[in-house]
């Protein structure tokens, strides 16, 4: 079902001659939205950018 909406959003988007954008968790994610014609893809979440920087900062500041 998501697979059949993704190339819905992706063939809506090509007509228009606009870009598709996703978000993705993982790498693989991303490589394979790319290869399916997305262009704008975010390699994140919020909640592991922050836990990310919140465990370097906390390193830092231990010293």
């Amino acid at each position: 079902m998501l697979k059949r909406a993704l190339e819905q959003t992706r063939s809506a988007c090509a007509a228009a001659d606009k870009p598709v954008g996703t978000h993705a968790s993982y790498g693989a994610t991303a490589r394979r939205y790319r290869n399916g014609g997305c262009s704008l893809i975010t390699v994140a979440t919020n909640a592991l950018a922050i836990s990310r920087c919140a465990e370097t900062e906390l390193a830092t500041a231990q010293g």
